[in-house]
């Protein structure tokens, strides 16, 4: 796979514009992050980014950059400039280019609602192709602040449709921190899927919580893993990662996951929930040994997106 695209956003934690690196430093990082090892460097840092793609009156957060073959698509998190936290974080604003740096504002594509589950907010859209269309998989917010995954569908990706199987996923509480129930709602945490292809299977992660009582805040940060059982549902096969950072805390969640495997080895990126900075960590297996505690911060930025421009682009 030939990576040419590093695109950088905001996290939930976080309220940005959207940022993208030049050519040059893009392809020097990603060299040095998909090579570099913890006995070679003890941190890779860079800091290229600029002001790239804004929407004035609005923040965009937690993108995902697609092309249709004629055309880039970012979609984001479209919430309202200087309105703090995430409360008017209620939609998924629409942008087109040809360039990657002359941008044309499309009007939003899908709104919180009408149903309870995602009433409150919508996070992180995650889009790919999908047979004649495209498919949405993205964080449904309940007024409670439970979290779950909904999903939605386009022939165009301008006009998208809710799945009626919504919320398609949730943890299982007996697993996971997660449940009405829970003295603090908000840390019933499920967001910012990332779906990716493997050996003929479909692969969602999420971002979760796990009861911990081995750490002071009696929670640890965690992926959650779904794989596609072949008749249109998931099945959950337990977390990939935990936590396991004491230095930066064990208990924060793994934010904006994404999963890129390349020369036979797997490259998780993410960023630590409340703090600023994309990480990274390399590992051989997809499914055991993550070492959470040795993953490199790579740059400042936070919510990373890596992209396939394809074509030798």
């Amino acid at each position: 796979m030939r990576i040419s695209a590093f695109f950088c956003g905001a996290a939930r934690s976080r309220c940005a514009s959207a940022l993208l690196c030049t050519p040059a430093t893009r392809l020097a990082m990603l060299l040095v992050v998909l090579l570099a090892t913890g006995a070679q460097a003890d941190r890779v840092l860079f800091d290229f980014e600029g002001p790239y793609l804004y929407e004035p009156g609005f923040t965009v957060k937690d993108h995902d950059l697609i092309s249709d073959g004629q055309m880039w698509h970012a979609f984001y998190i479209r919430g309202t400039e200087g309105v703090p936290g995430t409360s008017s974080e209620t939609e998924f604003g629409h942008a087109t280019t040809t360039d990657l740096r002359n941008w044309i504002i499309m009007p939003p594509v899908l709104d919180a609602g009408p149903q309870n589950w995602d009433q409150s907010r919508i996070w992180a859209p995650d889009i790919r192709p999908d047979g004649p269309g495209w498919s949405m998989y993205y964080t449904g917010v309940a007024p409670d602040f439970l979290q779950r995954m909904g999903a939605a569908s386009s022939t165009n990706l301008s006009d998208w449709v809710k799945s009626g199987l919504n919320p398609v996923a949730e943890p299982d509480s007996n697993l996971y921190l997660w449940s009405p129930d829970l003295d603090n709602a908000e840390l019933s945490a499920f967001r910012d899927p990332f779906r990716f292809e493997y050996e003929g299977q479909t692969h969602l992660l999420n971002s979760v919580l796990v009861p911990d009582s081995i750490l002071a805040a009696g929670r640890r940060g965690a992926i959650h893993h779904l794989v596609d059982d072949g008749a249109g549902g998931w099945t959950d096969v337990g977390p990939l990662a935990l936590n396991n950072s004491n230095s930066i805390g064990a208990w924060r969640e793994l934010e904006s996951v994404q999963m890129i495997e390349t020369g036979n080895r797997w490259h998780l990126f993410f960023t630590y929930f409340g703090l600023d900075g994309v990480y990274w960590v390399g590992n051989d297996s997809l499914e055991a040994n993550w070492d959470i505690s040795s993953a490199q911060k790579i740059d400042d930025g936070v919510g990373a997106e890596i992209t396939d421009a394809g074509n030798g682009d």
